[in-house]
């Protein structure tokens, strides 16, 4: 009986700390049939490893994966060398991991039908993010917004916030769909991320996200691509009631006429109003 008890107590002690830790997640991604990774993505991997090592993150596991372009052996092969790039990387940067999973190529076809095949050439780092007990708050959202990798972007946002304030403009951001369609293209995620750390930091602010097409008269594709990154903010922790979207078609341009690639690059955007409660 004694032996029963405190193992229900030591179940009962961990399941407590464990609820005091958040889990989050952490993606880089590769360029077609490659295992290692393209510029982009390694400064972006140790831009990571920087705040793991400032705010004593703790790393659970890493999962990699490939798309379902080529045969499920080599598939197989390329996601286990992506796990090895991975494994090296952080072993130099004197940081162990005990759980590492190769995946091999994405099999839920229920979920690829609607995502990019860019969107599964990727590794994926599970890590936890501790409470500060004093005020029931997560310490990364503090850390986060100033660490070099987001400052930057999060000051852009709020010059943003000021000129929007006198002048009710918008700001453009580096959101990018896939064609024709209202799905983010993996590159977006930082700009999702950058916004949502400024609107977690000035609480009392509220966006107006507004989609736009190019080309040619597209309501309701300009609604959805609006909607999604509204979607991406309140999942990640925005309350709604800080945020509307709506889609504008193709009736406000910002290239006028619209000739070049460019041209419709420009008008083909998401952007964002600011404005303080």
């Amino acid at each position: 009986m004694r032996n029963v008890l405190l193992v229900g107590f030591f179940i009962t002690v961990s399941s407590y700390f464990i609820s005091q830790e958040i889990e989050k997640s952490f993606v880089v991604y590769f360029n077609t049939n490659k295992h290692v990774l393209n510029e982009k993505s390694q400064k972006k991997l140790e831009a990571f490893v920087k705040e793991v090592k400032v705010n004593n993150y703790v790393i659970h596991a890493i999962d990699t994966y490939c798309d379902t372009v080529g045969s499920i052996d080599f598939n197989i092969v390329l996601s286990d060398k992506r796990l090895a790039t991975m494994n090296t990387f952080f072993s130099q940067n004197n940081i162990l991991i005990a759980v590492k999973n190769s995946n091999g190529e994405v099999k839920n076809e229920a979920i690829k039908q609607n995502m990019a095949n860019s969107a599964y050439r990727k590794a994926v780092i599970s890590y936890s993010l501790p409470i500060d007990n004093k005020d029931n708050t997560l310490k990364s959202e503090v850390i986060q917004e100033n660490t070099p990798t987001k400052v930057a972007e999060i000051d852009r946002f709020e010059k943003a916030l000021l000129h929007s304030e006198k002048e009710n403009e918008a700001i453009v951001l580096d959101i990018q769909f896939v064609g024709g369609k209202a799905i983010l293209l993996p590159e977006s995620e930082p700009e999702v991320e950058s916004l949502y750390l400024f609107l977690a930091r000035n609480k009392e602010v509220t966006a107006l996200i507004r989609g736009h097409v190019c080309c040619h008269s597209d309501p309701i594709l300009a609604v959805e691509r609006a909607k999604k990154v509204y979607s991406s903010l309140i999942e990640k922790g925005i309350p709604q009631e800080r945020l509307t979207f709506k889609g504008y078609d193709n009736t406000m341009p910002i290239a006028v006429p619209e000739i070049t690639p460019e041209d419709q690059q420009r008008n083909r955007r998401v952007d964002v109003i600011f404005t303080r409660k």
